[in-house]
Parts: C-alpha cells; sequence; structure tokens
C-alpha cells in the first residue's frame, strides 16, 4: 500500500479508456490518481458538472482517490498575448472540478511565447494573463495551483523552462496557493541539472511528475526506461523535504497490456517512493 507522504500516483487520461484504466490502476496496487484533463474538450460543454460527479462514481467503484489533477492546455504555437475565452472558462472550471473531485493540487502549463517570439519576460507577463485570475480562485477554492515547469525541444523553446524561471513565476502571487509542479521528463529533455533545480524550488515544490525519456523525444516513459538519474532526483527531494505525491504521467497502452503496464509503473514508483525515504532496495 501507499505511504501517507509521496503516495504512488497514477495520472489517468479523461477519455474514452478512462474506466478501463482506472480497473487497471487499481489492479496494478494504486489508490490514488491524477485526472488528467489536458486534451479532453469537457469543460467546454455547460454538462461539465454531470461529467465529473460521473468520474467521482467510477473512482468510488474503483477505490480511487484523486488527489491531483491537469488542467487542460492552451496549444503552445497561439500567440501567447491572445486570451481565447473558451479555454479560460475550461480553466476556471478546471478548478472547480478540482475541488468537486476532492483533489488537493490542480497542475497547469503555464502560457509560453515560443520559436522567434520566445521572450521570457514577455512570456511571463502573458502567463498572468491567465494565472492572475486563476491564483484568487485556486485561494477561495483551498486548491493548490501548480504551475509546471516546461521545456527546449529541438523545435520549440517554451516558458518556464528553468527552475529559476518557474520559482520567479511563482513569486509573482503571495499565496500560499501558488506552487510548482516539478516535471522530470521536462527538464531532463532540457538537460538541467535537476538537483539543483529541485533545491531551487525547494518549500514551492507541491507535486511532481515522474516521467522517463533518452533527452532525444518527450517519449513519457516509466521510469528507468530512459536516462534519468532517478537515485540523485529522488535524494534531492527528500533534502527539501519533499512530502508530496509521486505521479507517474507515462504513456499507457489501452489494450490488454495495461494490467501489466500498470503493475511494472507501480513497482518502479514504489522504488524511486523508498529511494525517497532513504529505504533500503
Amino acid at each position: 500500500m501507499n505511504s501517507t507522504n509521496n503516495p504512488c500516483t497514477m495520472q489517468i487520461q479523461h477519455d474514452e479508456y478512462m474506466e478501463y484504466i482506472m480497473r487497471c490502476a487499481h489492479e496494478a496496487g494504486f489508490r490514488e490518481v491524477s485526472m488528467g484533463f489536458g486534451s479532453s474538450k469537457v469543460f467546454h460543454s455547460d454538462g461539465w458538472e454531470a461529467e465529473i460527479e460521473r468520474i467521482n462514481d467510477l473512482l468510488s467503484k474503483y477505490d480511487l482517490r484523486c488527489i491531483q489533477t491537469h488542467m487542460p492546455y492552451y496549444h503552445p504555437l497561439i500567440s501567447a498575448e491572445e486570451i481565447d475565452p473558451t479555454m479560460e472558462t475550461a480553466l476556471s472550471r478546471c478548478l472547480t472540478a478540482t475541488m468537486m473531485l476532492g483533489a488537493k493540487y490542480c497542475s497547469c502549463h503555464p502560457r509560453s511565447a515560443v520559436n522567434d517570439n520566445f521572450d521570457e519576460k514577455k512570456s511571463l507577463e502573458y502567463s498572468r494573463l491567465s494565472l492572475d485570475k486563476l491564483a484568487v480562485e485556486a485561494g477561495q477554492n483551498k486548491v493548490y495551483l501548480c504551475l509546471e515547469n516546461l521545456m527546449i525541444y529541438p523545435q520549440w523553446r517554451l516558458y518556464p523552462n528553468s527552475a529559476e524561471a518557474l520559482a520567479e513565476l511563482i513569486d509573482c502571487y503571495d499565496s500560499e496557493y501558488v506552487g510548482a509542479t516539478w516535471d522530470f521528463g521536462h527538464a531532463h529533455m532540457t538537460k538541467l541539472d535537476e538537483p539543483k533545480a529541485i533545491k531551487t524550488l525547494g518549500k514551492r515544490l507541491y507535486t511532481t511528475h515522474i516521467h522517463d525519456n533518452a533527452q532525444d523525444d518527450d517519449s513519457h516513459l516509466p521510469p528507468y526506461d530512459g536516462t534519468t538519474d532517478w537515485e540523485t532526483d529522488m535524494n534531492a527531494l527528500r533534502s527539501i523535504g519533499y512530502a508530496g505525491p509521486l505521479t507517474m504521467e507515462v504513456v499507457y497502452p489501452t489494450d490488454e497490456c495495461a494490467v501489466e503496464f500498470m503493475k511494472k509503473c507501480y513497482d518502479r514508483c514504489d522504488r524511486l517512493r523508498k529511494i525517497l525515504h532513504g529505504e533500503k532496495q
């Protein structure tokens, strides 16, 4: 079973396979989940509350507890200074849905100027066009809004792609309800010094996204299937007293192989948790 601190958590996407993946996650040993609404259009319709209640019913059916969500994505190629009213409404509704699901954390991709238009100062300003309102709503709903580090792709440069930029954005808000999600896969793709980055964030760090890659693609592999130095990274988390979830954000199969894949993920996550807790392997 999961530890009270640093529970092994599986992110489940809101799509047509959701119920099947919930069942597989339960069979694999997971009891905590994150609901991923990144590509979902559920918040674009007026019937979204009924769908959140359906998700709650499914969570109960499979003895799962939602502790984290992931907001819909602003498309990275949208002009960062443009406001999309439909997306702004979806983001606000996702915060409310997080509360309805009983979750504590809601991860969010800040908005970014990209490619030739990339500019950290402008990206911070553009991000705040959305985040200022969300930060207030997060405090009202007692939900922790967790801003996520993004990355430098071969073809894109997204904001914030460093711990320093992420900390600067968080520090714009004098609120305990605004913190960080550290995405290990994004950081590994960007070739950051992750222990240094984790220590830079310190107590701002509330949640994690755990996945691996070989620094050639944001492939969202299970830990140890790429080249991330997980022992060093978990020791860095321990050094700052990190007590949040270890959330697996991996690309999973949706066929009969899903249970075995989930078991592999649970075992890998539990291995990380033991390193984080200083337990013998």
